[in-house]
């Protein structure tokens, strides 16, 4: 009988132990390894369920031994936030042995998805640029690493799911988020006036730049912060704003200037039926300030799924070259509408045109959340001229536009294209709040492209 309780128990730290080293397993791999028949198998799975799950149905399962990650158990709930502001289960991250990820969503619990780090789901949830630098030093008490270029896909976790209430998008991660921002929905929330917010938007752009970013973690290196929002029929909404240094340095004009460049952009592609986010321009203090409607918020409360470019192409498609080629790649698969690839084409030559050089993955989202088979194109934000943005130490770099070419898959959208460049660049020069040396500029650029 000894000997039989120490075989039983020296293949049960025989299978632990493989499921840790080399990951999730089949049944049919693991009684290979192991010499023992099915239901042995599972017997002793069954008799650690606290250090084995058995994942997926049928031909399908896998074995996986579980781990903590960080100061979390080894399943970490998760939520959808919905335009109303309920919290709704969608599954369970669980974390595995040797260092990757499943999550088990709810309307398909027996289709697991594996992932070798952290779900392409959560990549822009991430605290990041401007306005997460700061966040190790908020929740020191969570011991994250100070830079999070140093933070592993278990910090970031520890991160999403302790203090991530109010990040990008709809998702809610981990009983304690969960529990913030319940607490965070009961609570009183403040609000700046809408019709008058220049004299908070001052003091949230000191406390930003002081280390202390007022509102939710958003992506991008320039100054920002957010806010909530009351205008005058009592109605909340949720905003970020980016903001331009004080003085009359290089810099501090410069941003100035792009700022409403970016405002006459987004206001542009509005009137010609293209999606872009709502803003307006604020003075004050010395400072210019953009203010952006969140698209993935609804009044105080409710939200809408989000990804960005840079998250699909992870797990879709691969990195394409830029916009237009990567959305040529979703289209092929049904990822997203005829409409939408015209779209995404024509911003593709506008920003071309505008010498927005700042095209990047992440500068392009989508609607979606975990399940979708198809993701549909959000407004655009962040198109400027991005090519005249000073250097981070404020100096002019005196870059100059000269007219971009495009392949034989953008012809039909480049004349469109050219022609709302034109009338941009117009608009740019004619702008009396522009400097004088940006009119300048745009005057070249329109003579260029005319």
């Amino acid at each position: 009988m000894l000997s039989f309780i120490l075989m039983i128990k020296s293949s049960k730290q025989r299978l632990l132990e493989l499921l840790r080293s080399e990951g999730p397993q089949s049944p049919a791999v693991l009684m290979g390894r192991l010499s023992i028949s099915q239901p042995t198998l599972f017997r002793l799975a069954k008799a650690q369920p606290e250090n084995i799950a058995a994942l997926g149905a049928n031909r399908n399962r896998k074995l996986a031994a579980l781990r903590n990650a960080r100061g979390l158990t080894s399943i970490t709930p998760v939520f959808f936030i919905s335009p109303e502001g309920e919290a709704v289960s969608a599954g369970n991250l669980l974390a595995l042995y040797p260092s990757s990820f499943v999550f088990q969503p709810n309307s398909s619990p027996s289709k697991p998805l594996f992932y070798p780090g952290l779900p392409f789901f959560l990549d822009d949830m991430r605290p990041q640029g401007f306005m997460g630098r700061t966040f190790s030093q908020k929740h020191s008490d969570l011991r994250l690493p100070p830079r999070i270029s140093d933070w592993s896909n278990d910090d970031i976790l520890e991160a999403l799911a302790c203090r991530g209430e109010d990040l990008t998008g709809n998702l809610l991660i981990g009983a304690e988020s969960f529990e913030r921002y319940q607490s965070l929905r009961r609570g009183k929330t403040e609000a700046i006036d809408g019709t008058r917010p220049a004299k908070q938007y001052l003091i949230h752009a000191q406390a930003a730049i002081d280390g202390q970013p007022a509102g939710s973690s958003a992506g991008g290196e320039q100054p920002k912060f957010g806010a909530t929002l009351k205008d005058k029929n009592g109605t909340l909404k949720k905003v970020l704003v980016k903001f331009s240094p004080t003085g009359d340095t290089f810099s501090a004009s410069r941003w100035r200037d792009l700022l409403i460049c970016e405002s006459l952009s987004l206001e542009l592609l509005r009137e010609n039926g293209i999606a872009a986010a709502e803003s307006r321009l604020i003075e004050a203090g010395g400072r210019t300030f953009l203010e952006t409607l969140r698209f993935d918020r609804v009044s105080a409360h409710g939200r809408k799924g989000t990804i960005s470019l840079s998250a699909i192409e992870n797990e879709w498609i691969g990195r394409g070259e830029n916009w237009s080629v990567s959305a040529q790649a979703l289209a092929r698969d049904k990822k997203i509408s005829a409409d939408d690839l015209s779209t995404i084409q024509t911003l593709e030559c506008f920003g071309r045109l505008i010498a927005n050089t700042d095209r990047h993955p992440g500068n392009l989202s989508f609607f979606w959340q975990p399940g979708e088979k198809q993701v549909q194109l959000a407004p655009i934000y962040d198109m400027l001229p991005m090519l005249y943005a000073p250097s981070s130490g404020g100096e002019d770099t005196r870059k100059k536009f000269s007219l971009p070419s495009y392949d034989h898959t953008l012809l039909n959208s480049w004349k469109g294209a050219l022609k709302l460049a034109i009338q941009y660049w117009t608009r740019v020069h004619e702008d009396s709040r522009i400097s004088p040396e940006f009119r300048i500029i745009a005057k070249r650029n329109l003579s260029l492209l005319s």
